[in-house]
């Protein structure tokens, strides 16, 4: 789904629970559903090159996000827990946001 006009993600994509990878980098979306909890199979998100201000506190419970990709945005802060709370995490891109600290 790179490189399009997207402005929002489908409102079914809780039906897809083993989805591995969700690429919308290079879209317009200006933030990402709390339902994204339900791809519980998901082993890497990128959300590169997008509008997004904030993440939602419900990746963090992503317990198989091995890559989080999210360059590219206005990002300010994190949620609470992202790292820590993610214990296969192993890949975190966040290069050109605007992060005063982690």
């Amino acid at each position: 789904l790179d490189h399009n006009l997207l402005q929002s993600l489908p409102k079914d994509m809780n039906a897809l629970p083993n989805l591995r990878v969700l690429s919308v980098a290079g879209n317009q979306l200006k933030d990402l559903p709390s339902r994204l909890s339900s791809l519980t199979s998901l082993t890497s998100l990128n959300a590169s090159q997008n509008q997004l201000f904030s993440l939602p506190k419900s990746l963090t419970t992503l317990s198989s996000l091995q890559s989080l990709q999210v360059s590219e945005n206005q990002l300010a802060s994190l949620p609470d827990g992202m790292g820590t709370d993610m214990p296969a995490l192993r890949c975190l891109v966040l290069m050109y946001n605007q992060l005063k600290s982690l």
